[in-house]
């Protein structure tokens, strides 16, 4: 076997164990579907507002943000009429 021969078949070697072990690295999460798990699952104004009043170091009321909210917290938007 020549050394091209030779890395083409390690190349291929590489591949398939990738095939193999590579859903296992790299595999994401799966996302809740129930309401009561998606809660806090979505960052939202309140939590960017809230880490960013930290960093500064003044305290902040997100209470007001989300009363403007008016639907329901796994919708992303008033806008959003849903797949179902």
């Amino acid at each position: 076997m020549t050394r091209i021969g030779f890395a083409a078949l390690a190349t291929l070697g590489a591949i398939a164990l990738l095939v193999v072990v590579g859903p296992l690295l790299w595999t994401i999460p799966p996302e809740a579907t129930s309401p009561a798990l998606t809660r806090d699952y979505h960052v939202r104004a309140e939590h960017v507002a809230s880490a960013v009043a930290e960093m500064l170091g003044k305290p902040i009321d997100v209470g007001a943000l989300i009363a403007q909210r008016t639907y329901p917290h796994d919708v992303p938007g008033d806008w959003f009429a849903g797949p179902f």
